[in-house]
């Protein structure tokens, strides 16, 4: 048997796990695809930039891994600007949400079994949707409509083993 508290805990992970997709599509549109066109650009040209620091010494025999010069360069924040540029108020929110999401879920589990509370978190679903269709102004398939309504069915049924 399940507190009811523990399932409040449950469905709080559930849509916290729900919202973070929404912070990092909306990351991937304002940021990213502002200044690089695609997540595989900005990946390629933030890891040629990083390469070329990280690989010198194997290419000039004069510098080694634990010199001077090496170091400075390595470790000067400067050469990360596009790095740190990508870091903006969607991608920390989403990385919180999702973070905080999976330890509250992880934290409960040792409260309820593995089979009804895996079976809750459905609702996360739900919740990227609400989110998605409120923020991104996305809209629903009739596809998806049905399949959201399986999930509702779903919760319900198990609802009554709570």
């Amino acid at each position: 048997m399940v507190s009811y508290l523990v399932l409040l805990v449950v469905v709080i992970s559930a849509i916290l796990m729900g919202i973070f997709p929404i912070f990092f599509k909306r990351w991937n549109e304002v940021n990213v695809g502002a200044r690089y066109g695609t997540l595989g650009n900005c990946i390629r040209v933030i890891y040629k930039e990083v390469a070329d620091i990280w690989s010198k010494p194997l290419h000039n025999a004069e510098v080694k891994y634990l010199s001077k010069e090496f170091l400075s360069e390595a470790f000067n924040l400067k050469n990360y600007s596009r790095l740190f540029d990508l870091l903006d108020r969607y991608f920390i929110a989403g990385l919180l949400t999702g973070l905080l999401g999976y330890i509250i879920w992880v934290f409960s589990l040792r409260f309820g079994g593995v089979s009804i509370l895996f079976s809750i978190t459905s609702i996360q679903f739900i919740a990227t949707w609400v989110t998605g269709y409120l923020y991104l102004k996305e809209r629903l398939s009739p596809l998806q409509a049905v399949g959201i309504i399986f999930i509702i069915l779903g919760v319900a049924l198990i609802a009554p083993e709570v």
